[in-house]
């Protein structure tokens, strides 16, 4: 049993057989989803053989960032790969006021590197490890490529379970600074991977092809042979990026249910709406703001004032290039409605904007609540180009903008601190949406 599916639970409840970095078996098996294994050669943290125990008997998933030993072969010394570990569940817990994003259907996670401690360098050990691993996956040199190490990822989704969610290459790493629970920032490194896609594997990612990259004996030729399809035209630059990066076609309607903000999103969106409950207007401050980090080529125009904005809020544009005789700009109307957070929006709340469309508009309706089933099906079926934004996404675009500005999600001082520095970016004006096309 060398293979694992892409989404595969593994459990780290029982103490493992092997040790990754040794290669020696030790202790009991290892358990994968539920069921005891001998034959596949990984596992998550375990428990260590005693108390005191320098060296851990196997993957240390707590530790973020596990960089397999480097192995000398006979055209030089490679690393087999480096084991990434993200808990994005943590977000806004004492100890943890960043949020790892965990989002491998669309082939990206971004991961916050292992430094947490004021006044420390974010030269870390494993931090470096990540940083030289970058400057090879940069390399455009086929020969750099062989031997660069693939990052592997999983996500906690509860003690002691984490899901394999593929692997990947480092394609931007970002110095910034970071809240420690003491009220002290830190730098620290943020790391976005690009996850590579395995359909050729049906899905399935072979262990074995990281045994070879561990064997000596093998040259880095010879060690690509069981490497993933994607991998292999990673290396010989066959392939943009993006033509390898994993990408799952999903249904577009989505449940009510999916669409709840959960853990620091929930208690993040709990707060705006308490922020804008006795002004519901000033939402479509954010609103506007929201749209311009969640729309691509998005540029906000200005807030429609109260009286007369014909069922408008703000209004933007989508800049569709920036060159040639006629570049292409798209007048986007907006409508913003303040709701509690496990309300739905109906089919008759998004028609106001439908009516206001024009040939060759769009529209954006942002919300802090969630669009029942029945009216994203209507406006599929009716081809109406709207975009519907729900609660958990104005509370992603909080969450991140936080964390940039060195603020902590976690305290709602530090969401309403935010907030309100919203409004006074914005103008309130009476014009027409065609004037947005000369701004």
């Amino acid at each position: 049993m060398s293979k694992i599916m892409i989404g595969e639970i593994l459990s780290n409840k029982e103490e493992c057989d092997f040790n990754p970095r040794t290669g020696k078996l030790s202790g009991r098996y290892g358990s994968f989803d539920g069921k005891v294994i001998k034959s596949l050669k990984y596992a998550t943290y375990m428990p260590r053989e005693k108390k005191g125990d320098s060296i851990n008997p196997c993957i240390n998933a707590q530790a973020g960032i596990f960089p397999y030993k480097e192995i000398k072969k006979t055209d030089g010394k490679i690393r087999p790969a480096i084991l990434v570990f993200g808990h994005p569940k943590n977000a806004g817990k004492r100890k943890t006021h960043w949020k790892d994003i965990f989002e491998p259907d669309r082939g990206y996670i971004k991961y916050f590197g292992d430094n947490k401690t004021p006044g420390k360098s974010p030269e870390t050990s494993n931090n470096n490890i990540l940083m030289k691993a970058y400057e090879m996956h940069e390399d455009s040199d086929k020969e750099v490529r062989k031997k660069a190490p693939p990052i592997l990822f999983f996500e906690n989704i509860d003690t002691g379970i984490y899901k394999f969610q593929g692997f990947g290459v480092i394609n931007k790493v970002e110095l910034l600074s970071q809240k420690h629970s003491s009220g002290q920032t830190f730098t620290n490194y943020a790391f976005d991977f690009v996850v590579l896609n395995t359909r050729e594997e049906n899905e399935s990612f072979d262990w074995s092809w990281i045994n070879d990259r561990r064997n000596s004996s093998l040259t880095t030729n010879q060690m690509l042979k069981k490497a993933p399809k994607s991998w292999r035209e990673w290396v010989n630059n066959e392939k943009k990026i993006e033509n390898i990066r994993r990408n799952v076609n999903t249904i577009l309607v989505q449940p009510t249910e999916k669409q709840k903000a959960k853990n620091i999103n929930k208690k993040v969106l709990d707060d705006i709406y308490n922020y804008y409950y006795n002004n519901k207007h000033d939402f479509e401050f954010l609103a506007a703001h929201s749209c311009k980090y969640i729309i691509d080529k998005y540029s906000t125009g200005w807030i429609t004032k109260q009286s007369g904005d014909g069922g408008t809020d703000f209004v933007g544009r989508i800049n569709l290039g920036s060159s040639g005789v006629l570049p292409m700009k798209i007048i986007t109307l907006g409508q913003a409605k303040c709701i509690k957070p496990d309300a739905a929006i109906n089919a008759e709340n998004i028609a106001r904007v439908v009516a206001r469309l024009k040939r060759g508009w769009v529209g954006a309706y942002v919300t802090t609540g969630v669009f029942r089933e029945k009216a994203q099906l209507e406006l599929l079926n009716d081809d109406y180009p709207i975009f519907l934004i729900n609660g958990k996404e104005v509370s992603e675009v909080v969450i991140k903008r936080m964390i940039k500005n060195g603020l902590n999600p976690s305290f709602t001082a530090d969401t309403y601190k935010y907030l309100e520095t919203i409004k006074p970016k914005y103008e309130i004006l009476n014009r027409r949406p065609e004037e947005i096309l000369y701004n």
